[in-house]
């Protein structure tokens, strides 16, 4: 398990600034990351995870700063912030064997072992390629066959040979599907990420409850790491869903939102 430097596009053009001010500063901030990377390579890392988060507490959001900063609480044995920010930096970068790998292993070591029902083997493979794809990955796939399609489209408009423009209506018919199962996939990944919260469980050990209070009465507990489905709200306590179905309610505080 190693940290990382800027790399890609390099800093600042490889993370999305959130707030107004973040790219205003960012020299700053890049020496900042800098700075918490030499802490970390020291064994510093309560230090460098302090500078991590104070980085994106400018509203920085990216991959290899959600990755370094999991690693430094990963080193402190703090596994519940460790995988939460793993698990924002894969939701950043899903294709990344690194942020996979390290949040593969963090999940490995959560005390919850909590399956959820297996789908058939088509779906099952569908769902996995799925979540390997990012919302920018999806954009580039319908771009691709859009484009592709309008030109098949302009081919078969402009050519007046009955046999190359039976072949290229057959091309556009399939480029309009793959138009159309990419743009789906497009909008259900969006949607997903646009509506699914999820949450990681913070606290060593965390008691579930039928109702949003303490007086709620204990269903079942959850151990550090577990990550689960926000359901509902209700002030200072969520409703969860785990994906064998159990559902309850933990304090805000406890859990970490992806």
């Amino acid at each position: 398990m190693r940290w990382r430097w800027k790399r890609r596009l390099g800093w600042p053009a490889a993370a999305a600034f959130l707030l107004p001010g973040a790219a205003a500063g960012a020299p700053d901030l890049e020496e900042r990351f800098a700075g918490a990377n030499r802490l970390y390579e020291a064994g510093r890392h309560a230090e460098a995870a302090a500078e991590y988060e104070a980085i994106r507490g400018s509203g920085v959001e990216d991959e290899i700063l959600f990755y370094n900063l999991g690693n430094a609480y990963f080193k402190q044995q703090r596994l519940g912030l460790a995988l939460l920010n793993y698990e924002r930096a894969f939701r950043l970068a899903p294709k990344d064997r690194e942020i996979a790998a390290n949040r593969e292993l963090a999940r490995s070591l959560v005390y919850d072992r909590i399956p959820a029902p297996a789908p058939a083997f088509p779906i099952d493979a569908i769902l996995r390629l799925h979540g390997r794809m990012s919302v920018d990955a999806y954009t580039r796939l319908f771009l691709a066959v859009y484009l592709t399609g309008s030109g098949l489209l302009a081919g078969v408009l402009m050519t007046r040979g009955r046999p190359v423009r039976r072949v290229l209506q057959y091309a556009c018919a399939a480029a309009l599907l793959l138009t159309l199962a990419g743009g789906s996939a497009l909008a259900w990944k969006a949607h997903a990420l646009g509506s699914t919260v999820q949450v990681i469980v913070l606290e060593e050990k965390v008691d579930v409850r039928s109702a949003p209070g303490e007086d709620g009465t204990v269903l079942f507990t959850v151990h550090e790491g577990l990550q689960a489905r926000v359901r509902n709200q209700r002030e200072e306590w969520l409703q969860v869903s785990l994906p064998n179905g159990w559902t309850g309610w933990v304090p805000r505080a406890a859990v970490g939102i992806v």
